[in-house]
């Protein structure tokens, strides 16, 4: 029997389960003691059956790369493998922020690019630190979106819930925000979709419209301007931790977007961007 694998061999590990979990890892510690695990060591078991791999060396968003594109590939490909060159490491130094040879982070090409992190409490830290001075660079006010009660649910960071919704949304036109809900495919409102605020409907948000940042097709509706679409608010049941380490269940009518200030490494999976900052 011949199967195809149509992905990446060499995936990064799991949101949830780690390494332990991951296709790739050993299969010794496992312990089939429910049906998922047996299902899981039973994967893992095929998995490893693999024989041959055929690695794509060129795709089309590669063919106009440029001499340190093809650096930056090649080290990607050699850190994932294990198998590291002192090249690649000393051409990886070279473009760490604040030394001659790197770009400095502060140029105004990199004002609203997503800066990439390990974790969702470092992405949560840096777009709080970077929302504050937001309303005052763009010339407009900042609106708090709260609720007429200011409990301990509503002071938590968005990466104390299981989907990752904040709390309260502070807006202003221009704001760099990431939609995080497939709530219509066919206009681009995606997961993952990044785009900046255009407007808003009113003091009480019902719909956010958004500019898309380069979809992956041009989205026309009537009465909007280029790629502008409108997110109405859904309501999620989400699990939210206290800082007492207590949970509660709750439902919570938004708009499904988070502030793009940072973004973390499964997020950037995929994307296209003239930038990529990273923090450690």
């Amino acid at each position: 029997m011949n199967v195809i694998f149509a992905g990446d061999f060499v995936q990064l590990p799991p949101a949830i389960g780690g390494e332990a979990s991951s296709l790739y890892g050993p299969c010794d510690r496992m312990h089939a003691a429910s049906p998922r695990s047996q299902e899981m060591a039973m994967g893992k078991a095929i998995w490893h059956q693999v024989t041959m791999v055929v690695i794509l060396r060129q795709n089309m968003r590669q063919r106009t790369q440029s001499p340190e594109d093809e650096k930056l590939r090649t080290a990607l490909t050699n850190m994932r493998y294990k198998s590291v060159t002192k090249s690649d490491i000393a051409f990886l130094n070279s473009k760490v922020a604040g030394k001659p040879t790197a770009v400095k982070i502060t140029d105004p090409a990199f004002r609203n690019v997503s800066i990439i992190t390990g974790l969702n409490s470092s992405r949560t830290t840096e777009d709080d630190w970077a929302n504050r001075p937001c309303g005052k660079s763009a010339r407009s006010n900042v609106r708090a979106i709260t609720p007429h009660l200011r409990e301990l649910l509503w002071a938590v960071p968005p990466s104390a819930n299981d989907k990752h919704i904040p709390a309260t949304l502070s807006l202003c036109k221009g704001m760099p925000v990431m939609i995080r809900s497939n709530s219509a495919t066919e206009l681009c409102i995606t997961k993952g979709q990044e785009g900046s605020v255009y407007s808003w409907t009113g003091r009480v948000l019902e719909v956010l419209f958004v500019s898309l940042i380069d979809p992956p097709t041009d989205i026309r509706i009537p009465g909007l301007p280029l790629n502008v679409i409108p997110i109405v608010c859904t309501s999620n049941t989400i699990v939210c931790s206290l800082p007492d380490d207590n949970t509660i269940k709750l439902s919570r009518t938004q708009v499904e977007v988070i502030t793009n200030f940072s973004m973390t490494d499964f997020a950037s999976q995929g994307k296209t961007r003239p930038f990529n900052p990273c923090r450690p």
